[in-house]
């Protein structure tokens, strides 16, 4: 196990002689990460391109422009008069604005184009541009933004397009569901983690044919999850990987970070559909390695972790997981060539119950944990605030519902723990990550919640088209309604409050 680092002029060494890499010199302009418009950098420590979205992802415009181009026959970008009419900010901060007051079965069955222009009103308002800039960049909150995050997991797949038993456009129902996020606030992001990017092992694009869980991976030369799909305009086909960076480049331009959800036990991940993937495996672990820096380059900020806490078989009576996890020093390595391949050292490392033992996650290279802790005792999560705030790398915060919640939390308990998630500190400097499901800001409809949805591809379609699934997905009563509302007035209030 590492134990410190020690950073000698030149050379950054981690003990036990794991991994040391030559750095040159590089001067940094004095930068708040809390402004709320920071100087980017503008050079990396790392060989591949520039951090921050600056030269490596100038190619991505590229898939929005034609996704875009192919649905209108190659009209301009355009106001949304829906986006106008359903905008919600808190009353002193008009430029954080989102969709709200709407269910999200109406987000969802809007035609791609109109979301795409939803997202766009949002970003500037009455003055939506022709082209989309040449360069979007993803929003810069300094390199340990993930600190203080507040991640919001949308499972991509049970957004899909369900149609008789086949799934596909995950990631375009992802998209649509962007107007409906609140904003990130000026001292801290908000970030989309999405529950899918490579194939689940069993029943990839099927949908009610019994379990086949996210919680199963395959890597297959980083083929992609065939329930997100390719795009099919007319006469033209858009690859998964286009879907996914027009995904990115959309949350960017909503000031919104991103991230994707992997797994650790090695029993629950395959090489090629046959193969049993194993840690001691080098070529096992290059292709894992691979798989994450993939998602990295398709635009993702940040990776979340399932069961890292018991990475190094540490906690292993607690552990839920099926099969060996990575090893300590093993898991570091992959941390850090994660970083230097992507040439990005803005990357967020969140993980499962990573919590107590700060140093341990810290020099694993995490940046944010899901604690246990009471989310919704906003005295709990503050006391916490104030006995990390030495830390400026990692942290772990409250948990509002996670994939595992089975629909058990009532809406006053989620609202308390989004409450605390928000204001739980002294100083919002200290803020903690925390954590949220799809469900805790648009409940699911009854009989319906995150786990079984993580478990199972199901499909809730009456009539056979994938309006009626969306209709089913989501509830609808008023007293759902009033919750989502709650919801938004805490988002908006949080804006104020920072002002």
């Amino acid at each position: 196990m590492l134990e410190k680092i020690n950073v000698n002029k030149n050379n950054i060494v981690f003990k036990g002689n794991l991994y040391q890499k030559n750095l040159k010199k590089l001067k940094k302009p004095e930068i708040n990460r809390y402004q709320a418009n920071p100087i980017p950098f503008t050079k990396s420590i790392f060989p591949m391109g520039n951090i921050y979205g600056i030269n490596i992802f100038q190619h991505n415009i590229s898939s929005v422009e034609k996704i875009y181009s192919a649905l209108t026959k190659g009209a301009s970008f355009k106001v949304d008069d829906w986006t106008l009419q359903n905008r919600y900010f808190g009353s002193n901060r008009p430029d954080k604005t989102w969709v709200a007051g709407v269910e999200p079965a109406q987000a969802l069955k809007r035609d791609l184009k109109d979301s795409i222009n939803s997202i766009l009103t949002l970003a500037y308002g009455t003055e939506v541009p022709k082209k989309m800039p040449k360069v979007i960049k993803t929003p810069n909150y300094g390199d340990n933004w993930g600190r203080n995050a507040n991640y919001i997991e949308i499972n991509n797949r049970a957004l899909a397009q369900m149609k008789n038993n086949r799934t596909t456009g995950a990631m375009i129902g992802a998209i649509k569901m962007l107007p409906l996020i609140p904003p990130s606030a000026d001292k801290w992001a908000n970030c989309v983690l999405i529950s899918q990017l490579y194939p689940n092992i069993w029943g990839d694009s099927w949908n009610n044919n019994g379990e086949n869980s996210l919680y199963g991976i395959v890597f297959d030369n980083n083929r992609l999850a065939e329930n997100i799909g390719e795009l099919k305009i007319g006469n033209q086909i858009f690859s998964k990987e286009d879907v996914v960076k027009a995904f990115n480049d959309l949350a960017h331009l909503r000031g919104l970070k991103t991230s994707f959800r992997m797994i650790i036990s090695e029993d629950q991940l395959k090489i090629n559909n046959d193969i049993c993937f194993r840690w001691n495996n080098p070529e096992h672990v290059e292709a894992f390695i691979s798989a994450c820096c993939k998602g990295i380059e398709l635009g993702f900020d940040g990776i979340f972790f399932d069961s890292v806490k018991h990475v190094g078989n540490y906690d292993m009576q607690h552990y839920a997981g099926v099969g060996a996890v990575v090893g300590y020093e093993q898991m570091q390595y992959i941390l850090n060539e994660i970083r230097r391949r992507t040439g990005r050292a803005d990357l967020s490392f969140s993980g499962e119950k990573a919590e107590n033992d700060t140093e341990r996650y810290r020099f694993m290279g995490l940046n944010a944990g899901a604690s246990q802790m009471n989310a919704a005792d906003i005295n709990e999560v503050k006391n916490s605030s104030n006995s990390q705030k030495y830390s400026r790398e990692f942290a772990w915060g409250p948990v509002v519902s996670d994939d595992n919640d089975e629909g058990n939390k009532n809406f006053e308990y989620r609202l308390e723990a989004i409450k605390a998630s928000l204001f739980g500190y002294d100083n919002s400097y200290d803020k903690l990550p925390s954590f949220m499901q799809m469900a805790d800001l648009f409940p699911l409809n009854y009989g319906i919640n995150t786990h079984q949805l993580m478990m199972q591809n199901v499909n809730l379609s009456t009539d056979e088209t994938p309006t009626s699934h969306y209709d089913n997905l989501f509830a609808t009563g008023e007293n759902d309604a009033n919750y989502r509302k709650k919801v938004a007035q805490e988002f908006a209030h949080v804006y104020n409050y920072l002002n």
